[in-house]
């Protein structure tokens, strides 16, 4: 079982994502992943750094962990572009990039009108996820298809290295394994440290038991010592 953490980006302290990423890698954590949004979802006054270009910054900054987008969205630049970005971060961090992909929901919509780009109908979305998985996957870097849909979870099958599952029950874990075969699937979600340790490694351990071969936390409010303490709780669960 591999495990990571999601560093936040919806602020405007670049030194920090880099600071919790350094935390994660001396901590014994696998990856640190990061959102690519342009703002917090509803919340535009937030401040909100660039995950693709931060991606980067945690790159040369560590030497072991997995640096992945959680997830990148298709269709904010051209699929080149985004192909780009992840060959570059490769380049920097050989074999420890994974790009994971998104088509999108009415959610993320504003973020592409408000700057005039297109927000293409979800058939078209979900075309520019094969392509763009094809693009980045053959330049190295393994591709994450990201939703919970049948029809992401079989471009996942044929076009990519898993499915990435946002804050699911472990039963659409199983599902996925499934449908997706032969990708693997991963799984991210909220976590909060208060819940306490056992709750959260019963957590943990059932999303493993159901299939995933990774699980990401994304921890509400997380404070620099979350890190190092999320990491006990993952060890002593994954053992």
């Amino acid at each position: 079982m591999r495990v990571g953490i999601v560093v936040p980006t919806f602020h405007a302290d670049a030194a920090r994502v880099v600071r919790l990423a350094q935390s994660a890698e001396r901590s014994g954590i696998d990856g640190v992943f990061l959102y690519d949004h342009l703002w917090h979802i509803g919340k535009r006054e937030r401040p909100a750094l660039h995950g693709p270009t931060l991606m980067s910054a945690v790159a040369v900054s560590t030497s072991t962990v997995t640096v992945g987008s959680l997830v990148a969205r298709v269709g904010l630049q051209r699929n080149e572009v985004l192909g780009a970005m992840m060959s570059t971060v490769e380049r920097m961090a050989p074999g420890r990039v994974i790009a994971a992909l998104g088509i999108g929901d009415g959610l993320s919509r504003d973020e592409n009108e408000t700057y005039g780009i297109e927000f293409a109908p979800r058939p078209a979305r979900l075309a520019q996820m094969v392509e763009c998985c094809r693009i980045i996957r053959s330049s190295g870097v393994p591709v994450w298809a990201a939703g919970t849909t049948d029809a992401v979870w079989e471009i996942a099958a044929g076009e990519a290295d898993a499915v990435n599952l946002w804050d699911v029950d472990p039963a659409v874990v199983e599902r996925a394994a499934r449908v997706a075969q032969p990708a693997e699937v991963t799984w991210a979600g909220l976590v909060r440290m208060a819940e306490g340790a056992e709750h959260l490694s019963a957590r943990l351990r059932a999303v493993a038991e159901a299939g995933a071969t990774w699980v990401i936390a994304a921890i509400v409010g997380i404070e620099d010592d979350d890190v190092p303490r999320f990491a006990e709780i993952a060890a002593s669960t994954f053992p």
